[in-house]
């Protein structure tokens, strides 16, 4: 018979589950309805394994609570449970389901990072931080490698993992090795990652407000983390109370599928963005515009306003790094009339440091060409 709080945490777990998976559709149709099926890259690959797992996990832990398992047993309790047939195979049942999900949760966990590092790859190419993206890669794939090495060889041979009787020991029962390491790498890995978005949001040339939203999302990040530290501590405190620890675990997963998948789903409800559509976007790539004006002052506003609504349009939220560009053709006679023909797609407002220095960036004054007259002043 179940208990009041484990009713409550079923209850819960696949109410958090219904919500992360509607939230990760919604991904999927974002990247689609902005950028096209050419639009998806590795990250989304990432979100589409996170799916998966994401579906295992509440499947194997309500077995476990269920069930039951070896957690919390000693050599005492199992000696009791001797010629209880039917006990020990529900024992067994969920012990096995809990092997299971220890490497779906673990999984998972590392797909959510494979997401992020996916869209960090995007955002940093071409600069130094590109080099840390290919760092904490390897370090999160290491990490992710020596927490499975460990879930597969803390207790072997495998089978004793769902060994009740006879008692298989306290290295098999007891996970307080693989609840430290997780909780140290998991920690880590997210200060890592942390530490990218934030260097460049340092650095980066773009007003104050928006570095102050930008941040506001990132702090968001801190509170995975804390997350991944109490999960640890309870885990700890309450190691023969598997669903304690369950509990902030799927918390954890939550607010992080909810965090991570706010970039790509941003620019579906930007109102920016979808004026940005009518000004070239295309899922293609660029769409190019001709405009003609007659007064030069016009002109320059006209590319500001260009400049502002790109910032606006986001691939994601700090969106891809296709630089805008406008290129400008004038013929000049008795007054002055420019032909402007734009070619609008995603601007990276973090990349605009490295932009303007490396690529020569927007220059309103640079783009304009006279031709059989007079430059106007």
């Amino acid at each position: 018979m179940l208990t009041t709080v484990q009713r409550n945490f079923i209850l819960e777990q696949w109410l958090e589950y219904a919500i992360g998976q509607a939230v990760f559709v919604l991904r999927f149709y974002a990247r689609w309805k902005t950028h096209g099926f050419e639009g998806y890259s590795w990250d989304d690959l990432f979100a589409g394994l996170s799916m998966i797992f994401y579906t295992f996990d509440p499947a194997l832990l309500q077995v476990v609570i269920t069930h039951g398992s070896s957690v919390g047993l000693d050599e005492k309790s199992a000696q009791m449970l001797a010629g209880n047939e039917a006990t020990i195979a529900t024992l067994a049942k969920g012990s096995k389901a809990l092997f299971a999900a220890w490497f779906t949760y673990v999984t998972l966990i590392w797909t959510l990072k494979g997401q992020v590092l996916g869209y960090y790859n995007k955002l940093t190419a071409g600069t130094w931080q590109h080099k840390w993206v290919k760092v904490m890669s390897v370090l999160s794939f290491l990490s992710w490698l020596v927490l499975i090495l460990l879930i597969f060889c803390r207790c072997t041979p495998i089978q004793r993992n769902w060994q009740i009787v006879p008692y298989a020991g306290d290295h098999c029962t007891r996970t307080s090795s693989t609840v430290v390491t997780l909780m140290v790498l998991n920690i880590l890995n997210d200060i890592g990652l942390v530490l990218i978005p934030a260097n460049v949001l340092w650095s980066a040339q773009i007003p104050l407000r928006r570095k102050l939203l930008i941040a506001l999302l990132l702090s968001s990040s801190f509170f995975i983390i804390a997350c991944a530290l109490l999960r640890g501590i309870l885990g700890l405190q309450s190691i023969d109370n598997i669903v304690i620890s369950i509990q902030w675990g799927t918390r954890e997963t939550f607010v992080t599928i909810l965090v991570i998948c706010v970039p790509p789903i941003k620019p579906l409800f930007s109102k920016r963005s979808k004026e940005g559509s009518s000004f070239g976007h295309s899922s293609h790539g660029t769409k190019p515009i001709q405009l003609r004006e007659t007064d030069p002052e016009r002109y320059v506003s006209s590319v500001k306003d260009i400049d502002d609504r790109s910032l606006g349009s986001s691939k994601d939220l700090i969106v891809d790094r296709e630089g805008s560009k406008a290129y400008a053709s004038a013929e000049y006679s008795r007054g002055i009339s420019v032909t402007t023909e734009f070619a609008v797609s995603n601007a990276d407002p973090l990349s605009a440091h490295r932009t303007n220095s490396q690529e020569g960036g927007w220059s309103r004054q640079n783009n304009v060409r006279v031709l059989g007259g007079k430059r106007p002043s």
